[in-house]
C-alpha cells in the first residue's frame, strides 16, 4: 500500500472516533488571562471562518481520498475480470484508444492560446509538440472519466463521511419559498448591490424549477459595508415583504444595482405593484433597520464574510456557485434522507 493510501486510511480511522464538525461546548475555557476566561466562543468570533474553511478542506480531502481508492479498486477488479494486469488494462482501454490530434485541432488550439505566456512569440512549429501533448492529454482524461463513470454506475459506493455543518437559523418571517418540511433547506445571505448575488439568481431559479417542493429557500440580508445603498435596499425588501411582494421588488433591485437611491427604490416599488404610500412610510421609518442588522450578526456568527453565502442543510457554499455545485450537495442531502435525486 502506498504512503498516500496509508495516510488516507489513517485519517479515516481518526474520523470514526472524532467526526468532522463535531459539536464543541462554546463555553469551554481555552485559556485564562489574569484569571479571566477566554472561551471557545470568544475564539470562534475571531477565527471561526478560518476554522470552518479548514474543516471543509479536511472533508474534501477525505472524500477525494475515498473516491480515489474506490476508483482504483474498481479498475483493478475490471482488469482482473479481463485477465489483465492493471497496466495492461489501462493500455488497452485508454492508451490504445486515444485518437491522434488532427491538424485542425492543433491549429485551433494554437490560435486560441497563442497569446498565452507559454506560447507568446513562438511559431506553431516551435510549440507543436506541446500542443499535441496537451490535446492528447485532454482526450485521455475524457476516456478515463468515461471508463470510471461506467464502472461507478455498476457499483454502489456509500460514502459514510458526514460533511461539516453549521447550525444556521432562518430568522423571523424572512422571505422564503418551498415547504417548511422540505428535505433540504437553503439559507442565503445576500446583498442587493452585490454583482455575484445578482448573477446567482438565475441559478436559484433553476434550483427551484428542478427540485420543486423538495427544497425550501430562505433569503437573509447581509449588506456589505462598502455598498452604501445596500442597507436601505435590504430594508426595502422587508417593506415589500409586508405586502407579499418581496420577490417582485427583489428582482427589480438586482436588475438595477447601479441605481438604488431611496427615490429609485420607491419607483421600483411602484413597478412591482406595491402600495407606494404604505411602502414609503415603512421605508422612511427605518422599520426594518434592526432586523437587517440582526441578519448580519447571524451571518457573521456562522462565518459569513462575503456574499452570496449559502447554507444547504448547514453545508456552506460561498459565491456565485453553479447549478452543478448546488445539485451535488442537494442530491447528496436528499440521498441521505432516502429520497430520489433530481434527474
Amino acid at each position: 500500500m502506498s504512503a498516500r493510501n496509508r495516510l488516507v486510511l489513517t485519517a479515516l480511522a481518526w474520523l470514526v472516533s472524532f467526526p468532522v464538525g463535531a459539536a464543541d461546548d462554546p463555553s469551554e475555557t481555552l485559556a485564562t488571562l489574569n484569571g479571566q476566561a477566554i472561551t471557545r466562543a470568544d475564539v470562534m468570533e475571531v477565527t471561526g471562518s478560518q476554522l470552518r474553511e479548514l474543516e471543509q478542506q479536511e472533508y474534501n480531502l477525505l472524500k477525494q481520498g475515498v473516491e480515489s481508492i474506490a476508483n482504483r479498486r474498481l479498475v483493478e477488479a475490471a482488469a482482473k475480470a479481463a485477465g489483465k494486469t492493471l497496466d495492461e488494462y489501462i493500455a488497452s482501454e485508454i492508451d490504445a484508444k486515444v485518437p491522434a490530434p488532427t491538424e485542425e485541432e492543433v491549429q485551433a488550439f494554437y490560435e486560441r492560446y497563442k497569446n498565452h505566456q507559454n506560447l507568446r512569440g513562438k511559431s506553431l512549429e516551435e510549440v507543436r509538440g506541446m500542443i499535441v501533448d496537451n490535446i492528447s492529454g485532454n482526450k485521455k482524461q475524457e476516456l478515463i472519466n468515461g471508463m470510471l463513470g461506467r464502472l461507478r454506475s455498476g457499483a454502489k459506493l456509500n460514502i459514510l463521511l458526514d460533511p461539516p455543518r453549521i447550525e444556521v437559523g432562518t430568522g423571523e418571517n424572512n422571505p422564503s419559498w418551498g415547504p417548511k418540511d422540505a428535505k433540504v433547506t437553503i439559507v442565503e445571505f445576500s446583498d442587493f448591490q452585490c454583482s455575484f448575488c445578482r448573477r446567482v439568481e438565475s441559478t436559484l431559479e433553476k434550483v427551484k424549477e428542478v427540485y420543486g417542493d423538495r427544497v425550501r429557500f430562505v433569503f437573509r440580508d447581509f449588506p456589505l459595508s462598502f455598498h452604501p445603498q445596500a442597507q436601505k435596499a435590504a430594508e426595502a425588501g422587508g417593506c415589500a415583504h409586508d405586502q407579499g411582494k418581496f420577490w417582485q421588488l427583489s428582482k427589480l433591485l438586482f436588475e438595477n444595482q447601479q441605481a438604488l437611491s431611496v427615490g429609485d427604490i420607491k419607483n421600483y416599488a411602484s413597478q412591482a405593484g406595491l402600495d407606494v404610500a404604505r411602502f414609503s412610510q415603512c421605508l422612511d421609518s427605518d422599520k426594518y433597520r434592526e432586523e437587517v442588522l440582526a441578519d448580519m450578526r447571524a451571518g457573521q456568527a456562522v462565518g459569513v464574510t462575503g456574499t452570496p453565502a449559502f447554507f444547504i442543510n448547514g453545508r456552506m457554499l460561498s459565491g456565485a456557485a453553479s447549478f452543478e455545485q448546488f445539485a451535488e450537495i442537494i442530491d447528496d442531502e436528499i440521498g441521505r434522507t432516502g429520497s430520489a435525486s433530481a434527474e
